[in-house]
């Protein structure tokens, strides 16, 4: 399997353990993030949903395969709806081998300003 993560995420500790469980039984697999301070980096207790960016996708290579193939020219990484469009195609495509690893709680993403 392999995962696209964005830059800035810090994977927890239990990243892996959740990633190989749900990759045994799952064909894909996805993240919501958790904002932190990064003031604390090493806390993330306090880390909080504060949106929809869905910044880890995984999957197994045949899923990656068809997925280039289907995936617009507009919506590869890079772009800003790209994450909304490759979590509706996994779910689409791959409905009962999705798996949605949030409550794991171990995507986290520093606050940037704004």
């Amino acid at each position: 399997p392999a995962c696209i993560i964005n830059a800035d995420i810090v994977l927890g500790a239990i990243a892996r353990k959740y990633l190989d469980g749900a990759l045994s039984r799952s064909k894909a697999a996805m993240s919501f993030r958790l904002e932190f301070d990064p003031v604390s980096p090493l806390d993330f207790r306090n880390a909080k949903r504060i949106d929809d960016g869905i910044d880890l996708f995984a999957a197994h290579p045949d899923v990656w395969r068809r997925c280039w193939r289907d995936c617009p020219p507009e919506f590869r990484i890079g772009r800003p709806v790209w994450d909304s469009w490759l979590f509706l195609w996994m779910r689409e495509h791959y409905s009962g081998k999705f798996t949605d690893l949030s409550s794991g709680k171990f995507v986290f993403h520093p606050k940037h300003s704004r």
